[in-house]
Parts: C-alpha cells; structure tokens; sequence
C-alpha cells in the first residue's frame, strides 16, 4: 500500500511538474516571439525645411487665407531637422497662423505671414516651411527677401 502511495505521488509530481513547466515555457516564448524584431520606436522629428524661391503665383482671398506658389532656388536644412524640399520644385503653400483659443495672437511670426500676403509673382523670399499630412505644405514662418 505504501508502494502505491509512493508510485502515486511520483507520478502525479511528474506531471504536474510537466504540465506547469510546459506552460511557463509557452508563456516565455510567446513574450520572445512577440517582441520579434521590435526595437524602440524612433522619435518623430518635424520636417523643417529653409528655403528661398521665386513667387510663381499667389491665390489670395485674404491677408489671412491665401495659398502660394513657390520655386524654390534653394534648400536648407535647419538645425537637427530633416529637409525633404527639393531645390528646382514647385510647392504650394499655406501660412501657419499661430491661434489661442479661436483667435490669432499678435506676434512676429503673425505679422510675417501676413506680410507675406502682400508680395506679388516674380517676388524672391526666404521661408521656413514644412509638410504635414493632410494638410500638405505649410509656410511655418517668413524669413525676409532675397
């Protein structure tokens, strides 16, 4: 009887010991397989882009809304920021408007885009520009004439 008891305990250790060594084994490959190939995720870097161009044509409504079309001559990249304009391209694009709480605040960058308004074809600027999906390419700030 005690045999039997003995045989019993071991065979029921064997595989309760089996079964739960089977699962935390399946746990830890699924967290290995998971994270596969994973690597932490690179940072989000803006797209700044400084550039100086030719007006070809601008499409205004307003000193506010209006859209521009620009050659560019040349094109920076600002400090640490990735430039994907291209020297040689037509862009169009729209002015960034700084705005708190629904309406615009009174600042440099402001008054420039709105400056901006003003110039006609044939105009040479400087602007700090960028792209954003899905609004397309927006003139960040106004940086003079060339």
């Amino acid at each position: 009887m005690i045999q039997l008891k003995i045989a019993s305990l071991l065979i029921f250790t064997v595989l309760a010991g089996g079964c739960c060594s089977n699962v935390s084994k399946e746990n830890e490959n699924a967290g290995i397989i998971g994270n596969q190939g994973q690597q932490n995720p690179a940072s989000i870097k803006e797209n700044i882009s400084i550039v100086t161009g030719v007006i070809e044509e601008i499409y205004l409504k307003t000193e506010i809304d209006y859209i521009l079309k620009l050659k560019i001559n040349k094109a920076d990249e600002s400090a640490g920021y990735p430039s994907i304009a291209v020297s040689g391209s037509s862009y169009l694009l729209a002015p960034n408007f700084r705005i708190d709480d629904g309406s615009m605040i009174d600042n440099d960058v402001n008054n420039g885009l709105k400056m901006l308004s003003k110039f006609k074809k044939g105009d040479k600027v400087k602007l700090e520009i960028s792209f954003a999906y899905p609004q397309g390419w927006i003139i960040q700030k106004f940086l003079g004439t060339e």
